[in-house]
């Protein structure tokens, strides 16, 4: 199964993520996304990719 991928805007700092359904989720969480551009953060819950665009 291919993780989720979700672009975030250039300037995000942090990033959220609570599995994408309020029934089957997971709690929330936040990561810190790196400020270089194409920047990954990944949910250790549920493997979602965060990417700081250009």
């Amino acid at each position: 199964m291919e993780s989720e991928v979700i672009p975030v805007p250039p300037d995000t700092e942090y990033v959220s993520c609570d599995g994408g359904d309020p029934v089957l989720g997971h709690p929330v969480v936040w990561y810190p996304l790196p400020t270089a551009p194409g920047a990954k953060a990944a949910c250790w819950y549920c493997s979602r990719v965060f990417v700081r665009g250009t």
